[in-house]
């Protein structure tokens, strides 16, 4: 009975022989029970039992059921089934389980609740459970749940039945039922009112259980052993994809270091004379003519009038990646290619992007573009992801200035912000050039201007700390002509006597002319 019990809720049944024995069973609701007699008989007094031969002859002769029906499942020994049917005790364990399948042929759940033994259960309980395992009360939606697909369904059918041995207290049997066939050794124990009952206890049953158990068990270590070994491949085949990235980032990183070396290799007039230059082209693009032309020729705004649009939050896919890479290759920045903008006090720092990252349509750019569009209301196409992450260290500067029409609308992302870093703000002017509002940013924060249209810069030195800041650039799809743009400011630039704006490119190496115009790379 408790062990059918633990079979069932946990979908292990191992045959459907243990249902007839195990099976939790309440009491028959509106079931047919066909052993009225032992009903009767389990009634009477004890005197009754002992009654005469010819009494007893009288009461077999009023069996529910007919000799031809009992010899069709029992053969000869029909007779020792008849007689329990009518009170009497069972003489062997094989007579009760004899009697029992009967019992279940005609679906009395009445008498299977009754001769078998379970501590944990009253008769009327296993009575009621049987009754459901028939189908002769209707089943909830939880026991139908419990037993989706059990195969005790099956005794509501029952074919045929032989017992195959009977030793002492056990019996082996097999039943025939829906085109199955069920073998189960079972152990009775005496009981005083039946002569016999089933004991709770399946030989067969419970070795399947430890043999599915192993079994189980056996399996699960395999797949544990499978499932490390899988690990350990994806571990060693990241290792090696990790390693060869790692090698292709130091060449790449020393390339650029190369890079901004050569920036470097200049005497000091020479940097002095670019960022002269560069003033008096900012000199230009800042005064009232110059942002007079500048709203014109960005008309109508790519954002909104004010030009600029807090949106949020960096996507956290690119922040972590971002950070990951800061924190794991900081090391490896160098000194940023000279930058009028940024002056000449090496205090900016470049840390180099994987190139894959700043691709169109790569990682970085499928995630900001949708940001870009719907703060636009237009359609957007990337010009570039700033190919390295830029540390300002202290002391470093960026002067008010307004970019390149090759790259409109600038995506600014703070990503690590110490000390006085988190409090040195973007300052963006307004649309007339009149007023710089700071655009206090913290780290992991979105800001999108238009760089190409409004004044921006950051105020003074940075005091102390550092500030890690990650750039995109972007312009509209369509009817969008940078070219024309920037011809008319070449032409305002010349009438003022300033170089022409054009978009920023590292210049040229130039002939070494003294070994000590040159920088170590160390010092980079």
């Amino acid at each position: 009975m408790a062990v059918w019990n633990r079979h069932l809720a946990g979908r292990t049944c191992t045959c459907l022989l243990v249902a007839l024995w195990l099976f939790p069973s309440r009491r028959a609701a509106g079931g047919t029970a066909v052993f009225t007699n032992v009903r009767a008989s389990q009634a009477a007094p004890a005197l009754q039992r002992r009654a005469s031969s010819d009494d007893l002859e009288e009461r077999r002769a009023k069996c529910p059921l007919s000799q031809e029906q009992l010899e069709s499942d029992h053969g000869e020994k029909w007779g020792d089934v008849r007689d329990i049917l009518v009170g009497l005790r069972a003489a062997s364990p094989e007579a009760i389980m004899r009697a029992r399948f009967t019992a279940l042929r005609f679906q009395d759940a009445q008498f299977l609740a009754a001769t078998e033994k379970d501590d944990n259960q009253s008769i009327r309980d296993r009575a009621k459970q049987w009754s459901l395992l028939l189908g002769l009360e209707e089943m909830g939606m939880f026991d139908k749940m419990m037993n989706l697909n059990s195969d005790a369904f099956n005794l509501r059918e029952p074919a045929g039945f032989e017992v195959l041995s009977a030793d002492g207290e056990w019996v082996e049997f097999k039943i025939v039922c829906s085109s199955k066939t069920l073998t189960e050794k079972s152990r009775f124990v005496k009981d005083r009112k039946y002569g016999w009952v089933y004991g709770g206890e399946t030989e067969y049953s419970e070795a399947r259980i430890r043999a599915k158990k192993q079994q189980e068990e056996s399996r699960d270590r395999a797949m544990k052993r499978r499932e490390e070994m899988e690990q350990k491949q994806r571990q060693a085949r990241e290792r090696g994809r990790t390693e060869a990235q790692v090698g292709d980032f130091v060449k790449h990183c020393e390339a650029q270091k190369n890079i901004a070396m050569v920036s470097w290799q200049k005497t000091f007039s020479e940097l002095s004379d670019q960022m002269t230059a560069e003033d008096k082209k900012q000199e230009v693009l800042l005064g009232a003519q110059g942002q007079m032309a500048l709203q014109k020729l960005f008309r109508p705004p790519t954002l909104h009038t004010m030009g600029y649009v807090r949106a949020g939050h960096v996507p956290k896919e690119i922040r972590q990646l971002l950070l990951s890479h800061l924190n794991k290759h900081r090391s490896r920045s160098f000194v940023e290619a000279f930058n009028p903008l940024l002056g000449n006090q090496r205090k900016a720092k470049a840390l180099p992007l994987l190139p894959e990252w700043a691709k169109k349509g790569g990682f970085i750019d499928n995630l900001l573009r949708p940001i870009v569009e719907k703060a636009s209301g237009r359609k957007m196409e990337l010009v570039r992801v700033g190919a390295s992450l830029r540390i300002y260290e202290e002391g470093a500067s960026l002067m008010q200035h307004v970019d390149s029409p090759e790259t409109p609308i600038t995506v600014a992302m703070p990503l690590e912000a110490n000390g006085a870093g988190s409090s040195w703000h973007l300052q963006i002017g307004d649309p007339q050039g009149h007023k710089h509002r700071p655009m206090p940013l913290q780290p992991g924060q979105l800001l999108i201007y238009e760089g190409a249209r409004l004044a921006h810069g950051r105020a003074g030195q940075l005091p102390h700390g550092d500030l890690t800041m990650a750039f995109a650039y972007y312009r509209p799809k369509a009817n969008y002509e940078a070219k024309r743009i920037q011809r008319t400011l070449d032409q305002l630039l010349a009438s003022h006597n300033a170089a022409q704006r054009g978009p920023s490119k590292p210049p040229p190496p130039k002939p070494r002319k003294k070994n000590e115009e040159f920088r170590k790379m160390d010092e980079l």
